[in-house]
């Protein structure tokens, strides 16, 4: 919380222009098929009706990767990934699609999973002359 607290503080005075040139990037992972449990409520006696049953796939939990990035400007990417990240396929996701939103004033904020903060990634970034916005806490 408290690394949470001091990144928030070292940004406060940033006005809405430097902001907008700030791009967000962040994976997510999406199922196919959930494997959360689901309730369902139904009157007594009714367990067995139709409209109260769902369909249970079992470890058949299918998944996508996907890297996404926004900028303030509206300019936005989605990429799908390899089903695991690592330095590399981060570092080729980056090459696929995230030059062309990248200008000059733009800077970078990701969070800090180990693909993104290896010495192999930081040395790509800078050799690409990407500038980072500094170290983002967790949450």
């Amino acid at each position: 919380m408290k690394k949470r607290v001091s990144w928030c503080k070292a940004y406060y005075n940033w006005d809405t222009v430097q902001w907008k040139n700030v791009i967000f990037s962040v994976e997510c992972r999406m199922e196919v098929t959930s494997s959360y449990r689901r309730y369902v409520r139904r009157p007594d006696g009714h367990r067995f009706d139709q409209k109260y049953i769902m369909k249970n796939v079992r470890y058949c939990s299918k998944s996508v990767l996907i890297w996404g990035a926004i900028k303030g400007d509206g300019s936005r990417i989605l990429i799908r990934c390899q089903t695991r990240l690592d330095s590399t396929a981060y570092q080729e996701v980056l090459d696929e699609g995230f030059q062309d939103m990248y200008a000059e004033d733009s800077i970078f904020k990701q969070d800090g999973a180990p693909c993104h903060t290896s010495k192999s990634t930081i040395s790509y970034l800078d050799n690409k002359k990407i500038c980072l916005l500094s170290y983002c806490p967790p949450q």
